[in-house]
């Protein structure tokens, strides 16, 4: 049977969303809006089991390998998934598909669907922060980005995050500007609803936390150094990553008692410790300058007070807010001096109305994913599709 008022479209990822919150939250505006336009939506990603009930689509798992830490061996791995996912997308027969990266090896793999009408979502660039020192990864870089440029021709259109990457997809890739849309991470509409709810902290000591993703661009053992110099000050690091087994060990190994891991939470507990928070800590590795962590954008939607070590992109958007010290990143001595000058000013004693308006304003991921999926609409009502 032939229904011509409901369509079809996939999004596919080689990220599991029930791991990486990022690619959820990412995604679920996305899936929203087409289904709210009268789409059928289905996901295709690396996790495990079914999350058709949690999300609203028609969601088809395909687990990936367990990856390796050696730099090969981990994008041999990728590589192959990516093709896993990619074949299971094509024997669907879903002839729209939107391509969510950060994944290189989707992008690299896009012959597979050569056939269909395929966007692409750039969450990050992860072939561009590769080691320019380490040959073997330098010549990588190389080689991705001359795969990138051709590869990217195959796709009728391309989202981006930020200005970085919108100049790089344009200048380096050479995609034509009418093919490029930004849509910024943000924070999603009841997120913000919460966020905003956030009171000072009343707390005897100051409390300065981390949360998010763990993982080797955050290097949060800085943030340890930083925390054994300071020991009338206690620290959080809420969440989960890959590298938090080691920034933990480090943190043991040094005796240091003032720093508290609280591991994986719900949301509802986030909430809660954003309340229990005077000063929200955040720090990318210089080689990730490109990039504009999304978690920046929840810690101003609270008004706190946003300590943030790091060049680049994110540097950029934080001067457009107020509240806010950048620092150069991975320097224990300067996140030291910064939480000295912010307590001694009280900076941290008041919430920035500002910075809550400029989110509601600019960066509700509901609001800005439109201009986007408007051309991912348009390619999946081209024909009909049978059910």
């Amino acid at each position: 049977m032939i229904e011509m008022n409901k369509r079809k479209i996939a999004f596919i990822t080689s990220y599991p969303l029930k791991s990486e919150p990022v690619i959820k939250n990412r995604l679920s505006p996305y899936i929203g809006y087409m289904n709210s336009h009268n789409f059928e939506v289905s996901l295709f990603s690396s996790d495990s089991y079914d999350l058709s009930q949690e999300i609203d689509v028609k969601h088809t798992p395909v687990v990936g390998n367990r990856k390796s830490r050696g730099f090969i061996k981990r994008a041999y791995q990728e590589f192959v998934d990516a093709g896993r996912l990619l074949n299971t997308f094509k024997q669907s027969k879903i002839k729209t598909c939107v391509v969510t990266i950060p994944s290189m090896f989707l992008l690299f793999r896009l012959g597979i669907v050569k056939e269909n009408t395929v966007y692409l979502d750039i969450r990050d660039l992860t072939w561009d922060y590769l080691s320019n020192t380490a040959l073997t990864q330098r010549l990588f870089k190389f080689l991705a980005r001359c795969i990138a440029k051709t590869k990217i021709r195959m796709v009728e259109g391309v989202a981006v995050t930020n200005n970085t990457e919108y100049q790089y997809v344009r200048n380096i890739l050479k995609v034509d500007k009418s093919k490029i849309s930004v849509v910024p991470n943000g924070v999603s509409r009841k997120q913000f609803t919460l966020l905003k709810e956030v009171k000072i902290a009343e707390n005897n000591n100051i409390v300065v936390s981390y949360i998010g993703n763990i993982g080797i661009a955050q290097n949060l053992t800085v943030l340890i150094d930083a925390a054994e110099m300071l020991p009338n000050v206690s620290f959080m690091i809420v969440g989960d990553g890959n590298d938090r087994g080691r920034v933990e060990s480090y943190c043991k190994s040094k005796g240091i008692s003032n720093v508290t891991f609280t591991g994986r939470v719900t949301w509802d507990k986030t909430i809660a410790y954003y309340g229990e928070t005077d000063i929200l800590f955040a720090q990318l590795d210089e080689k990730f300058s490109g990039a504009m962590p999304s978690k920046l954008y929840e810690y101003l939607s609270t008004g706190k007070y946003v300590l943030y070590g790091g060049h680049g992109e994110a540097k950029e958007v934080l001067a457009k807010f107020e509240n806010n010290t950048v620092i150069e990143p991975n320097n224990a001595n300067e996140i030291v001096n910064a939480i000295n000058i912010i307590t001694r000013n009280s900076l941290n004693n008041s919430l920035s109305g500002k910075n809550k308006a400029i989110i509601k304003k600019c960066f509700i991921r509901e609001d800005n994913v439109e201009s986007f999926l408007q051309k991912v609409a348009v390619s999946g009502r081209r024909e009909p599709e049978v059910n």
